[in-house]
């Protein structure tokens, strides 16, 4: 089958896209390509390419921007990094085609509901036009809700969450969004009294601040780890409609170490 086969599926069923101003374009190659397999993840690290290479695989699913910024004015080391695999995806005819918008907000199998479902958590459905789930509760703490998050993200590279706040305070409506794509006023709007944050959706000197003065609890995990069972339901979803490709979720290397001090 060709590339482009699994291209019109994704945008066929993803009507919330503009496909005319979006981030999910083809980065590099080819998409009249014929292939038996592809790679799914994260995003394409130098790790993931090299993997591919090794395996025969010529199209990569990322769902981040492998090049790091699109920029006329980069820093050198990040230009080098990034000449080193466009030329490793030429030489060996490899496609990688970003599925972003797209993804973000598939019912099911997409990065939201896969990271509110494997939590455990009693969110409510989530409407296609919104990035965030809520879940009504009772005779829960903070900590026990970031435990349940910490387990869930633990097969993922995350060896842990963070709590900002009274650990041990009540909550009865939690937030989380997806991605980077978690705001802390947003949820608000919903009157949560927890909300789950991301390390790329926040700063410490305004969103962390503020839910220090508003007494909002926030349990903050990684970007990366919060999104990588999203990739998992990509895979699942694309075996499933084209059982004709194999498809594989690579590994990208994101493998976070909590360090706790030691205690004297």
């Amino acid at each position: 089958m060709q590339i482009q086969t699994i291209l019109d599926h994704l945008q066929q069923h993803t009507p919330w896209v503009d496909y005319r101003k979006t981030r999910d374009i083809v980065l590099i190659g080819e998409t009249q390509t014929e292939i038996t397999q592809a790679a799914v993840c994260w995003v394409a690290t130098k790790k993931v390419i090299e993997e591919c290479i090794k395996r025969d695989i010529h199209f990569i699913i990322s769902h981040e921007n492998c090049f790091y910024l699109e920029t006329t004015a980069p820093y050198q080391s990040m230009k080098e990094l990034r000449d080193e695999k466009i030329k490793l995806c030429r030489d060996h005819q490899i496609t990688i085609y970003r599925c972003h918008d797209g993804w973000d907000r598939f019912p099911e199998y997409g990065v939201a509901d896969c990271l509110a479902q494997i939590t455990g958590i009693p969110f409510n459905p989530r409407p296609t036009d919104s990035f965030y789930h809520y879940a009504c509760l009772r005779h829960k703490t903070v900590l026990e809700l970031a435990e349940k998050l910490a387990e869930a993200l633990a097969p993922h590279g995350c060896s842990g969450v963070e709590i900002l706040g009274n650990p041990e305070q009540s909550v009865t409506k939690l937030g989380v969004g997806v991605g980077a794509e978690m705001n802390s006023q947003v949820m608000r709007m919903e009157n949560v009294d927890c909300m789950i944050l991301s390390d790329d959706s926040c700063t410490n000197w305004i969103d962390l601040q503020w839910c220090l003065d508003a007494q909002i609890p926030c349990i903050l995990c990684h970007h990366s780890t919060n999104e990588m069972e999203g990739m998992l339901g990509l895979v699942k979803y694309l075996s499933q409609i084209f059982p004709e490709c194999s498809f594989v979720k690579a590994d990208e290397g994101f493998q976070f170490t909590f360090v706790s001090a030691r205690r004297k």
